[in-house]
């Protein structure tokens, strides 16, 4: 759903192709009730590891947003051009 919406704001002009591109980076997470019910309780058997792979997987989306700020920085750099 998440690409979806991305790729709908878009076509709509409502935002740019890289801000597109930087937003489907953050489409592919699983949500937190599959995670802590189905994989940690129904899998696992275990609260805990559901809570960990929660865990995991906000640091890695916390960890895209950090790189793909950079991604395609459309702002010159003023250092780069003396």
């Amino acid at each position: 759903m998440g690409a979806k919406t991305a790729i709908s704001l878009y076509e709509n002009g409502m935002c740019t192709k890289t801000e597109a591109e930087r937003l489907l980076a953050f489409c592919n997470n699983s949500g937190p009730a599959f995670i802590l019910g189905v994989v940690g309780a129904g899998v696992f058997a275990s609260s805990r590891v559901g809570v960990l792979l929660y865990l995991a997987h906000a640091a890695a989306s916390i960890c895209i947003g950090i790189l793909f700020r950079f991604y395609k920085d459309s702002k010159p750099r003023d250092c780069l051009l003396q």
